[in-house]
């Protein structure tokens, strides 16, 4: 789960846009958004659970006044490595627009910016975006597959997340799961473990 290209394409990435290079033609993307009955959405997967988001969505969320924060050159690594992106569309954005983000089991999952994020971390730029929480992102869902809610399923989900995000924590982790269940994984963890995590069991989305 979150697996993550520890390079990310890094020199690559970090060449072509430091000289300002494309591989040319039209790009796709800023085509795709001219018209006006597109409807944006976000599909995260990994190997056993997909997501989808509403993006329009979330963008209204957060139009509420609330601060952008500021994004880790940790997190943005990450979102390199598991997020697509296009170079081409890489030099059209707007570097001071921030992104939006959730997390599921604590790991953040970048919605909305993936190309401002990707080319802040290539010129070492500071990127900001803002948080919905756990249950604005449930607004904003479309559709989930998750593949098993078992308490041994979700400990290995977390320990993934430790593993990608190390310095992570403590942080809001919703569960969707019994309370049972949750009491099972509290005591598979270990007490280092837990202590990046602000567990809480919720009920699975309608």
């Amino acid at each position: 789960m979150w697996q993550v290209s520890r390079n990310a394409g890094e020199n690559e990435l970090t060449r072509r846009i430091g000289e300002g290079q494309s591989r040319g033609g039209r790009c796709a993307i800023c085509e795709s958004r001219r018209q006006q009955s597109m409807v944006e959405i976000f599909q995260f997967s990994n190997e056993v659970d997909t997501y989808i988001f509403k993006i329009d969505a979330a963008k209204k969320i957060v139009a509420d006044g609330r601060a952008a924060q500021p994004v880790s050159q940790q997190m943005l690594r990450a979102f390199a490595g598991m997020n697509e992106f296009d170079l081409d569309h890489m030099l059209h954005v707007d570097l001071s627009r921030p992104g939006i983000f959730t997390r599921r089991f604590g790991a953040p999952i970048l919605l909305d910016g993936t190309h401002r994020a990707i080319r802040c971390f290539a010129k070492q730029k500071q990127f900001y975006a803002f948080e919905l929480s756990y249950e604005e992102s449930v607004e904003c869902l479309l559709q989930q597959r998750i593949s098993t809610k078992d308490a041994t399923a979700i400990v290995r989900k977390l320990r993934r997340v430790l593993e990608v995000f190390p310095s992570s924590g403590p942080v809001d982790t919703p569960l969707e799961c019994t309370p049972e269940a949750l009491r099972e994984v509290e005591k598979m963890l270990t007490a280092e473990e837990r202590r990046h995590f602000i567990l809480r069991a919720v009920p699975e989305p309608e």
